[in-house]
């Protein structure tokens, strides 16, 4: 049997520059920060972030 993952971590960012916070627009899903899930074996938060 394949190993299927249970369930995911997922991470936002709130992003701030010159006093204005960075919100993304989805027609489906509406407003929401930027972010998204952790690769299993990632240890490196801020880089998943960025990636």
């Amino acid at each position: 049997m394949e190993n299927e993952a249970i369930f995911y971590v997922g991470q936002k960012a709130l992003i701030e520059k010159d006093s204005k916070v960075l919100i993304l627009s989805d027609p489906l899903f509406g407003v929401d920060f930027p972010g998204g899930k952790i690769q299993e074996g990632e240890e490196d938060l801020i880089l998943s972030l960025k990636r």
